[in-house]
């Protein structure tokens, strides 16, 4: 009898960190560090102490001081750019000049010319490359796409996404500082938004049409600790209405049955203009008239009465409501 060879163990991915802030810590280094597929072998941070923290707690063997010196390190395979939106462009380029493969966080650049000169300069030296809109492959984004593709709900008639989150307002911290000059491309908007409709674009497909409104609400952004007050034209609230696809639309499948696809064409154009003018004045006439001052609580108040009205859409939930009232104010609510 023969004893089989025992597979060689696969050979971990050598990783090194550009960037040691609050992102690194709490995000890529905690799940880095439960991944048997992956090491962390070297960290470059601003702040050096901030690297020998990071390298303490996780054990990193290299600690250098700029970004050359970590690329050139032979044990590096694949490198995290961890900086800020701004230093991105200067940072990858030194990794595609170095021959690894480089993930960066997004946004990938403070423009789209810079982020397709980076894109083809990684095709042409033959690296992978990413950049982190890590949610459209999250568990539950997979499965809703699924769910779609085999026909789970039949046909899409709408999408509705609300995210919110209670920091980049008028007041923050030092280390978020380098978000409100508009010039570093890293409001609210450009990250929130980046991350969640590409998650959403990704589960349910891109869309066809837009129409968007954007506000700020912040002119000014006070620096806690300092008090410094930056000027900012960031806009800090998005009301987005997109269009999927014309046969999504029952109208517009009557149409293409009937008439043919130009006449569907058509229909697609006037109905995607039509709801895109009611987002737009549903948005901005409020601005108008009240000003950009609690512009997100007077568009509540100002949506209440169709919401109060869902519950009482048909007999039986009037009934409903009738011999339950606080059921019916749950689903108002909600």
């Amino acid at each position: 009898m023969t004893d089989k060879p025992t597979p060689a163990t696969p050979a971990k991915i050598r990783v090194g960190l550009i960037g040691a802030g609050n992102w690194a810590n709490h995000g890529h280094l905690r799940v880095l560090d439960l991944l048997p597929d992956y090491e962390v072998v070297a960290v470059q941070a601003r702040r050096r102490e901030a690297a020998e923290a990071a390298a303490k707690r996780y054990s990193i063997r290299h600690i250098v001081d700029t970004v050359e010196e970590l690329v050139a390190l032979p044990d590096v395979d694949l490198v995290l750019v961890l900086n800020t939106a701004p230093q991105h462009a200067a940072t990858v380029r030194t990794v595609i000049a170095a021959g690894k493969d480089v993930y960066c966080e997004w946004p990938l650049t403070v423009n789209s010319d810079t982020a397709r000169e980076l894109a083809a300069l990684a095709r042409t030296a033959g690296v992978r490359h990413f950049v982190g809109l890590q949610r459209r492959l999250a568990p539950h984004n997979r499965y809703l796409r699924d769910l779609l593709a085999d026909g789970y709900v039949g046909n899409l008639r709408s999408v509705r996404m609300h995210v919110s989150m209670n920091y980049f307002q008028a007041l923050r911290s030092q280390a978020l500082r380098w978000t409100a000059p508009p010039e570093n491309f890293s409001s609210v908007i450009v990250i929130y938004a980046g991350h969640f409709l590409d998650m959403l674009f990704q589960a349910v497909g891109r869309p066809t049409e837009v129409s968007a409104l954007l506000v700020n609400q912040f002119p000014e952004v006070t620096i806690a600790g300092s008090n410094e007050v930056i000027p900012t034209t960031n806009p800090d609230q998005l009301l987005l209405s997109a269009r999927l696809a014309c046969l999504m639309h029952p109208i517009g499948a009557v149409i293409v049955a009937i008439v043919g696809g130009a006449a569907a064409s058509v229909f697609a154009i006037f109905y995607g203009a039509g709801n895109g003018v009611l987002t737009i004045a549903r948005g901005t006439l409020p601005l108008a008239v009240f000003g950009p001052k609690d512009y997100a609580y007077r568009l509540g108040l100002i949506g209440a009465p169709s919401r109060m009205r869902k519950p009482w859409g048909s007999r039986s939930a009037r009934g409903a409501c009738a011999r339950n009232p606080r059921a019916c104010l749950r689903q108002w609510r909600s």
